[in-house]
C-alpha cells in the first residue's frame, strides 16, 4: 500500500478516500521563522511515514531530531528539496521528528501510514 500511497503523492493525485483508509496522518508542518526548529506533531503508532518538500518551497527543509540544521556548510538531518518526495521511511524510535528551514515559510508534507 506504501507503494500507492507514494505514486499517488508524486503524481499530485493523493486523497484519503481513494487508498480507502490507509492514509492514517497528514499533516503540513510549517517553518514561520528562517532557521526555527519545529516539533513535527507525528501521531504515535505510526509506522511508516512519506515526505514531501512542496514544490512551493523556496529551499530545502531539514528533518531530524532537536538539532537538524544547517551550520554553515554542515547538514544536521535529511535534507529534502522543493517538489521532492522521500520514503517510505520505517520508524524504528519514538523520538519526536523536527524541521527546519533555509527560508521562511518553507513546509513539510508528511503522511503516516499504518
Amino acid at each position: 500500500m506504501i507503494t500507492e500511497v507514494q505514486e499517488r503523492l508524486m503524481s499530485g493525485h493523493l486523497s484519503t478516500s481513494e487508498v480507502n483508509g490507509s492514509v492514517v496522518y497528514h499533516q503540513v508542518v510549517n517553518v514561520p521563522v528562517i532557521g526555527e526548529i519545529v516539533q513535527c506533531p507525528v501521531s504515535p503508532g505510526l509506522l511508516t511515514l512519506v515526505l514531501q518538500g512542496p514544490i512551493s518551497n523556496s529551499g530545502p527543509v531539514y528533518i531530524g531530531g532537536s538539532t537538524v540544521g544547517r551550520t554553515g556548510t554542515a547538514t544536521v538531518g535529511l535534507s529534502i528539496r522543493p517538489g521532492v518526495t522521500y520514503g517510505p521511511v520505517r520508524l524504528s524510535n519514538t523520538r519526536p521528528l523536527h524541521v527546519t528551514a533555509d527560508n521562511a515559510n518553507d513546509k513539510l508534507v508528511i503522511f503516516g501510514v499504518a
